[in-house]
């Protein structure tokens, strides 16, 4: 009989009947058909099976993660630890399907009518998913911050896409859409990017800097090996540190042989020596020494990037219009070029708008005004060419939106020295934001965008990995 209980805990009576048809001799006689029976504790044995095979798997995936991690950090794959996510996982699922059945049969057993009904759809998910989110603190730190601030913007695009589907935003220009959260984003990333690069994310950094080029003051052909030029960090250094200086004016030392460079500037002073002598700021000198004027450097700088972008974007795009397209040929590729040219269009000109925008402030709000907020103003301005690339750019605008905040809680830590803004808050914010998600799952699923988040939450919910809405998922390009 134990043998019989075990392998009904492993196998669905399906699976037990494939054995069994397998097997040389016949099984059933010592599972006396407990797969069959409608016992009381048959739901029990469903929820150990289910919850057993999803650590199993999810287990399975963290180790060909760590696998993954180790092959380019051996310390950091090494100090992973595939078994934490995987406890975190099932344990969510097991505590949030217990509690929400308990809790559904006490509505069911003492409410009546309406109260029961919104008990069900709204009450119960929602405290359900409050407490199992608890057991969001056996992931490590590192990995809590980043999932806690993804969920909690999927939440608030679901309750969006729930609100508008009501009518709610009838009122907002047709004009306004997602891709207004980029110029947001934009404020926060490029501020962090000069005046706090600690606490700017490492992706956003990279793309800045690699679309940047024209605006990096290169090494000289020539130039002495043994002497220091500045790197890219002491340029990012500098332009801050010029803010700070309420950008002086750029002397150049053939006209002014007595002009010194400020002490604290020093590190980028072989980029000034050299600098032309009809550059007027120091910005201009240090980021486009040898073309002085500023339309040339930004369309120089629009060139530069649509060749550093084009040449990703088009083979992503390619790819992406052959793996979930059955259109013609001709059709992704058409379609594929006009997205290449939308999406470089906006990368390279919000990047030459970012640092060409520092000399323009200059002008319109001359040398002592706003000298660091100035940089959120331009990052915001820069940011508006989104409204060029439209087209399926919500999942864009909320990777950045993300990015930006997660950006402005490094730096409140920073502030505080390293300490938590609240005790657990990301443990806080993981509840709250799967409290609010399986709210409208369980009251507007067709307002949860992606049918694969969808089978997720009916499977916690309900033990079945399939699309409960009827309805197509709302639209992502809103």
């Amino acid at each position: 009989m134990t043998a019989a209980y075990i392998v009904r805990f492993i196998l669905t009576p399906r699976e037990f009947e494939k054995l069994n048809a397998l097997c040389p001799f016949d099984l059933s006689n010592q599972v006396s058909a407990l797969h069959h029976s409608e016992s009381k504790s048959a739901h029990v044995h469903t929820f150990v099976r289910q919850h057993t095979r999803l650590f199993l798997k999810t287990y399975g995936v963290g180790l060909l993660v760590q696998m993954a991690i180790s092959a380019r950090n051996p310390v950091l794959g090494g100090s992973f630890r595939p078994s934490r996510p995987a406890i975190m996982i099932t344990s969510f699922s097991a505590v949030y399907r217990v509690l929400n059945r308990v809790l559904s049969n006490l509505a069911r057993a003492r409410l009546d009518g309406v109260s029961r009904k919104r008990a069900i759809k709204i009450a119960i998910p929602m405290v359900s998913a409050l407490i199992a989110g608890s057991v969001f603190r056996i992931l490590p730190a590192g990995l809590r911050d980043y999932i806690a601030l993804y969920l909690a913007t999927k939440a608030a695009e679901y309750v969006y896409n729930m609100l508008d589907d009501q009518g709610r935003f009838n009122w907002k220009p047709r004009i306004v859409g997602s891709w207004i959260l980029i110029p947001i984003a934009m404020s926060q990333l490029f501020y962090t990017l000069i005046c706090e690069p600690d606490c700017c994310p490492r992706v956003f950094r990279g793309l800045m800097l690699s679309v940047s080029q024209a605006y990096m003051p290169q090494r000289p052909v020539g130039y002495p090996d043994g002497k220091h030029w500045p790197t890219e960090n002491e340029v990012l250094a500098s332009v801050a540190e010029i803010s700070r200086l309420k950008f002086p004016k750029f002397k150049s030392r053939i006209l002014s042989p007595n002009w010194q460079v400020p002490p604290t500037l020093s590190v980028i002073a072989p980029v000034l020596e050299m600098a032309l002598p009809s550059n007027t700021t120091m910005t201009g000198a240090l980021l486009h020494p040898m073309n002085p004027n500023e339309r040339t450097s930004f369309w120089s700088a629009v060139s530069a990037g649509y060749g550093s972008t084009t040449k990703y974007l088009l083979p992503l795009y390619l790819i992406l219009g052959f793996t979930r397209s059955s259109r013609s040929s001709g059709t992704i590729l058409a379609s594929a070029i006009g997205n290449t040219f939308r999406t470089a269009t906006f990368i390279s000109m919000s990047v030459a708008s970012a640092w060409s925008g520092i000399a323009l402030s200059q002008t319109l709000l001359g040398t002592r005004m706003l000298p660091h907020m100035r940089f959120r103003i331009i990052g915001f301005m820069s940011g508006l060419w989104a409204f060029l690339d439209q087209v399926n750019g919500r999942p864009r605008a909320l990777y950045a939106i993300r990015m930006a905040i997660l950006s402005q809680y490094n730096m409140l830590i920073k502030r505080r020295g390293g300490k938590p803004l609240v005790k657990n808050g990301s443990t806080i914010i993981f509840s709250l934001a799967m409290a609010v998600i399986f709210a409208v799952y369980n009251t507007a699923p067709e307002s949860i965008s992606s049918a694969f988040i969808r089978k997720l939450c009916n499977w916690v919910q309900t033990g079945r990995y399939s699309d409960p809405s009827p309805l197509p998922p709302s639209d992502s390009s809103r």
